[in-house]
């Protein structure tokens, strides 16, 4: 049985705590560069080293940004089968009712 209060289960978590604040320094400076690149180089001291002419990141995020946002989600059935599809239509307009009726997107 582990004893949290005990010298020796503080020891060891706080040495798998500097570990994992170790391994997850990497990804901390790449999100920090990200950002940097994202705000630019006018922003604060913080930003961009170089200028950015045409930020590629923010057009990037701006524009899935609005795929994503733009509308709500719908739904599409179909069916190879000639006999299925008046069944697929019916459940296509049923489904896509309940998405509005739900408020999903």
């Amino acid at each position: 049985m582990v004893n949290p209060y005990s010298d020796e289960f503080k020891g060891r978590l706080g040495s798998a705590v500097a570990a994992s604040t170790k391994l997850m320094q990497p990804f901390r400076e790449k999100r920090y560069e990200a950002l940097r690149e994202f705000v630019g180089k006018n922003y604060s001291d913080d930003g961009a080293s170089d200028k950015v002419p045409v930020n590629y990141l923010a057009m990037a995020t701006v524009i899935y940004m609005r795929q994503l946002a733009a509308a709500a989600p719908r739904v599409l059935c179909s069916t190879y089968n000639p006999q299925f599809k008046p069944g697929a239509a019916t459940m296509e307009v049923a489904l896509n009712d309940i998405i509005e009726e739900i408020d999903l997107g």
